[in-house]
């Protein structure tokens, strides 16, 4: 953790750079840009998991991203930031217009570990609010929450309900066939409104 919080502090403004130049070309282009993946530093080649998330005047306006890494941490940002941008269905895609309001975050995420519990209540006692990031799965049916969600939804119980209801499941539903992960995730995310360039 000491270390990806080494990474972020180095490459945050990096980061944030490029995920923004992503969003700008991706509404213009309707695809992600072409990446050298070689041209970065070694440490972003390395395959990570990440989510990028979109917020427009403090709301939710896109959030995609990578439970298992499968591809370098660079790449992982700009699909995830075409992807939260233009492909998130719970939004229309990102207008050209609203770009330069938009404000980033980007979350590192660890690999995930299975829980293992009895019941329901061995389940919620097990949660580490505002610092376990959960995913959930039952039924052919599956959702995450990133840690950040405790700030919005700090109650155990009630971060269960919603995302199980994000996962298209009843808020009180439990079954033996449940699965549930938890990991971490650390997060930069641009101190403004992101400048995009409508040049792009």
């Amino acid at each position: 953790m000491e270390d990806d919080w080494g990474l972020l502090n180095r490459e945050a403004g990096h980061l944030i750079r490029i995920a923004a130049q992503t969003v700008a070309y991706s509404i213009k282009n309707a695809h992600p840009p072409s990446l050298d993946i070689t041209s970065f530093p070694k440490e972003l080649q390395e395959k990570r998991a990440t989510f990028v998330t979109l917020n427009k005047n403090g709301n939710l306006r896109g959030c995609i991203g990578t439970v298992q890494a499968y591809q370098a941490l660079i790449a992982d940002v700009v699909e995830n930031a075409f992807k939260a941008a233009m492909k998130d269905p719970r939004f229309s895609p990102i207008e050209l217009e609203e770009a330069s309001e938009l404000k980033i975050s980007i979350s590192l995420l660890s690999p995930v570990e299975k829980m293992f519990f009895s019941d329901a209540a061995d389940f919620i006692n097990q949660l580490r609010p505002k610092v376990d990031g959960l995913v959930i799965s039952d039924q052919g049916k599956r959702s995450l929450f990133l840690p950040q969600v405790w700030d919005k939804i700090p109650e155990k119980l009630e971060f269960v309900r919603q995302l199980k209801q994000k996962a298209g499941l009843p808020s009180n539903y439990w079954g033996d066939t449940l699965q549930a992960w938890r990991f971490t995730a650390i997060s930069v995310k641009s101190s403004t409104e992101t400048q995009i360039n409508n040049k792009a």
